[in-house]
């Protein structure tokens, strides 16, 4: 079966590799058996450009701006960007709350809202939209764990069928999470 992968993530280490469970760790390249990784969606709190310039050689980014970015990486990401992938359409913004009180993400014609902000990996199926916050691949704060998020897009399918998310742990966090 083929599908496009939409990797997000939030403050990733260089060299990053992700692996799925039963499946081989993708390569530097983002592939695995010949399936590509669509685009990589990155919800804030970059910390620097290099960040972005890395998984840019993986696959194309979207990034918005988080409340930890500051300086010239600040200005030169929005506060919200709109994605499509194989006619999924995802809305990303940092602050999952301040979102909700400006805009319906369904009026927007979103599909799946990405935010940050809590560090808090969650998957969430809301009035037909998927709420993901993929948590943070970075340092790790709050005892919460080490996490990216993987979206499966399926061709065929209708509807919200074919997006399959997925939380990746890469380390486990303290109790407080689960």
């Amino acid at each position: 079966m083929r599908y496009a992968l939409v990797r997000v993530q939030r403050s990733p280490k260089a060299g990053l590799s992700i692996q799925l469970p039963g499946s081989r760790p993708r390569d530097a390249a983002g592939t695995k058996a010949g399936v590509p990784t669509g685009l990589n969606i990155h919800a804030g709190d970059v910390g620097a450009a290099e960040v972005l310039t890395g998984l840019s050689r993986i696959a194309p980014v979207t990034a918005v701006r988080g409340n930890m970015d500051s300086g010239a990486l600040a200005w030169d990401l929005p506060q919200q960007a709109v994605a499509e992938v194989c006619g999924v359409r995802f809305l990303v913004e940092h602050d999952r709350a301040a979102l909700v009180r400006a805009v319906d993400p369904r009026a927007l014609g979103a599909d799946v809202v990405v935010t940050g902000h809590s560090h808090y990996p969650a998957v969430e199926w809301t009035n037909r939209v998927l709420y993901l916050n993929p948590g943070a691949a970075g340092r790790r704060r709050f005892r919460l764990p080490k996490a990216v998020a993987l979206v499966g897009l399926l061709p065929g399918k209708e509807g919200l069928e074919r997006i399959l998310p997925q939380i990746v742990v890469l380390e486990e966090g303290g109790s407080a999470w689960r």
